[in-house]
């Protein structure tokens, strides 16, 4: 559990836990947390992450941490920062509440789940967002989104061979070259 009140503060090591690590496979977020810090060495055997609803963003928390299949997210979340749970095999995410408003490069990158529907306030799709993401098959994009990509070569939608389907909102204004690179089963 982790408990308290507002930013939990960026951990480097020595982690308090650091001599657990390999027992915590299921980590819960108790109310009063808001903003979710950077660690810096990644959990090891985690597997399970619950948000209690006070979280409002998440910084590069869970980035690495390479057994990470499940994140029932915050009804209030309103920022997945860059790489937050870039790394983590999620095959299973709850559903991205409507609050959020910005979700960085790379958040979800390397993860595994096979569908997703994005929150209706997000308006712009970055860069490396599910990039490697061979198991992605299809992605519902909010009623918002005016940009896909923000021109990088690792366009948000890279390398996730299996998707075939996604829809295109009435706005959306801008598709950036390398959206949906190497995304050989889109047609």
């Amino acid at each position: 559990f982790i408990s308290g009140s507002g930013y939990t503060g960026t951990w480097s090591v020595p982690l308090p836990w650091l001599d657990y690590q390999d027992y915590i496979t299921r980590l819960v977020c108790e109310p009063g947390i808001t903003d979710l810090g950077t660690i810096y060495e990644p959990f090891s055997n985690l597997k399970e992450v619950y948000l209690a609803d006070t979280v409002v963003r998440v910084r590069t928390t869970f980035s690495g941490a390479s057994k990470l299949e499940y994140v029932d997210f915050s009804k209030n979340l309103k920022e997945i920062w860059n790489g937050a749970f870039s790394g983590c095999p999620l095959t299973r995410i709850s559903a991205l509440p409507n609050s959020i408003t910005t979700i960085e490069n790379g958040a979800f990158s390397n993860s595994a789940f096979e569908h997703i529907t994005l929150p209706t306030k997000l308006e712009v799709i970055p860069d490396a967002l599910f990039s490697g993401n061979g198991n992605l098959k299809s992605v519902t994009l909010g009623p918002n989104v005016k940009q896909i990509g923000l021109g990088q070569t690792e366009g948000p939608f890279y390398c996730c061979y299996s998707l075939t389907s996604i829809n295109f909102p009435e706005g959306l204004e801008v598709i950036e070259k390398h959206a949906f690179g190497q995304c050989t089963s889109l047609t």
